[in-house]
């Protein structure tokens, strides 16, 4: 059984012991994908939730640094790295290691350390102030998720998607501005109010809804993969 197999089980401090006795061993010998893979089953055992495991961040960040050419990999440590800074100084380090993490993401051409970068900037963009950002996040996720037949990633985006487009649903569209809108929709030409804008992005928005209502559905009715 895997460390991570040992941390869904019940078994989170088993699973850390031997995934830090890996992380040591990997650093001696050089092995620099080994320390990476040990530093990420590392996380898989801690629950963040208020609190930020400092010994897993001085892991995550050594193995950062000993992966500078595996773009995949890299993407995914920073991806871990700033979700357990979420807790930290405002979630601005997260949120910083989220967007780095999305960058090295991209230029891997990995489209699995693609969905964990994008899970990862999704997660620290939580709170006020960055709803549209998420949709969008949300939005590249879901299309992300569907084309890799995904369930594990298309699970909890369709959770966070969804709970985001109600939430802006029910902001007052006196409050919206052009700047606002979704950036999927044209912006607002001269002769259209901002309310005209607002209201554009509220259907653009039930369409999103009734498409995710419709995917989750059509996951009910799949058969089990064996």
């Amino acid at each position: 059984m895997t460390p991570p197999a040992w941390a869904r089980a019940g078994h989170r401090d088993s699973a850390r012991r031997a995934c830090d006795r890996a992380a040591e061993m990997a650093a001696r010998c050089g092995a620099r994908a080994q320390l990476a893979r040990a530093a990420l089953g590392a996380g898989t055992t801690v629950v963040t939730a208020g609190t930020v495991d400092w010994a897993l961040v001085s892991l995550l960040t050594h193995a950062i640094k000993a992966n500078t050419d595996n773009h995949a990999l890299r993407a995914r440590l920073l991806s871990r790295l700033a979700i357990e800074l979420y807790w930290h100084a405002g979630g601005e380090p997260a949120r910083e290691r989220s967007a780095e993490a999305l960058e090295v993401a991209g230029v891997s051409g990995d489209d699995a350390a693609l969905g964990v970068a994008l899970h990862a900037r999704q997660f620290t963009l939580r709170g006020a102030g960055h709803l549209t950002e998420r949709i969008a996040i949300g939005r590249r996720l879901v299309t992300l998720a569907t084309r890799a037949d995904n369930a594990d990633l298309a699970n909890p985006t369709h959770v966070f998607l969804a709970a985001d487009l109600l939430r802006r649903q029910r902001s007052p569209c006196a409050r919206a501005s052009p700047e606002s809108a979704s950036s999927q929709q044209p912006a607002a030409s001269s002769g259209e109010s901002v309310y005209i804008v607002c209201r554009r992005r509220q259907m653009a928005d039930l369409r999103d809804l009734r498409d995710l209502r419709d995917l989750r559905a059509g996951a009910a009715r799949a058969p089990l993969r064996p």
